[in-house]
């Protein structure tokens, strides 16, 4: 009897537990069920997204104006002797009244990347101060920018008036003598890939970061080319819209170079004049100061000629 006793308990135990287990089946099934439903009707949601989103895209470009194409290739004016003696004619007569340096790239360039030494003098140098003053073996002087011509400065020591130009590797300054002429060159003592990187915020090589695409992007570099590499005859640089680089100078002008944006607010470039390696340039106040990535003292400096006088 004990024993009929404990199979009936045992049975009725199992079919207990079999009731469960189809109760919990169906409670599955049923959310299983519900979630299908939920996900047909994502994804149809989704759908309909998608094709408002396309129908958006379309609008947008239908709307959109149409890529301006690269303006015509223009070269840079030469910094020719007929121009810098107007040049020199163009300045104030009284060196009280002349403009004073405020900060551009070429002012910089000269204050940082000296003192600066005569050639064939092993003394001699050229000092320039930010505030305008200059220090000569003639005595003191005054310095600072011309009005007329972009990136070409004006000095006056021992009571006459030269015209100062960078040359396109920034490693030279040419002197020109106003009224006779008389020419001399002086070079930079510094070191001038660590001058461009410091007057460029830093140099980017060794942590190079491309930046996010944007229409402030090369804005500075497109708005002033083309850009005359030292006195011109080297040739230009313009930058264009769509990301050529462009050398003239030479037999033939080329665009088979790249442009593109980097973080900071600088560009890196392929190869061109002055930069014989993949290398950054950036562009301040009308002036472009660049560099290589990997090539000690690759340096070019180069100024906007958009708004010379000498057009």
């Amino acid at each position: 009897m004990a024993w009929t006793v404990t199979r009936l308990l045992a049975l009725v135990a199992l079919m207990l537990t079999l009731l469960v287990l189809w109760a919990q089946t169906r409670a599955a099934r049923r959310t299983i069920a519900a979630l299908a439903v939920a996900t047909d009707s994502v994804r149809e949601r989704n759908k309909k997204l998608e094709a408002e989103l396309e129908a958006l895209r379309r609008e947008r470009a239908a709307s959109a104006p149409p890529p301006q194409p690269d303006p015509p290739l223009r070269a840079a004016p030469a910094l020719t002797a007929a121009l810098l003696t107007t040049l020199c004619d163009d300045l104030a007569a009284a060196v009280a009244v002349r403009p004073a340096p405020a900060g551009s790239l070429a002012a910089r360039w000269l204050v940082s990347a000296g003192p600066w030494r005569w050639d064939g003098s092993a003394a001699a140098t050229l000092k320039f101060d930010a505030s305008g003053a200059l220090e000569t073996p003639w005595g003191p002087g005054r310095w600072g920018p011309s009005d007329f011509a972009n990136g070409v400065m004006w000095a006056d020591w021992s009571g006459r008036t030269h015209t100062l130009a960078l040359a396109a590797d920034g490693r030279t300054l040419a002197s020109r003598r106003c009224g006779d002429g008389d020419a001399l060159v002086a070079s930079a003592t510094q070191s001038l890939r660590s001058t461009a990187g410091k007057l460029a915020g830093g140099d980017p090589c060794a942590a190079e970061r491309t930046a996010a695409a944007s229409t402030d992007c090369g804005a500075g570099a497109v708005r002033g080319s083309p850009f005359r590499l030292g006195n011109g005859t080297a040739g230009s640089l313009v930058f264009r819209p769509s990301g050529a680089l462009c050398v003239t100078g030479g037999a033939a002008p080329s665009c088979a170079r790249r442009w593109w944006c980097l973080e900071g607010g600088r560009l890196a470039a392929e190869p061109f004049p002055g930069v014989a390696a993949r290398g950054w340039v950036f562009v301040d106040d009308d002036q472009l100061v660049g560099a290589s990535c990997g090539v000690d003292d690759a340096v070019v400096f180069a100024s906007s000629t958009v708004e010379d006088d000498v057009r």
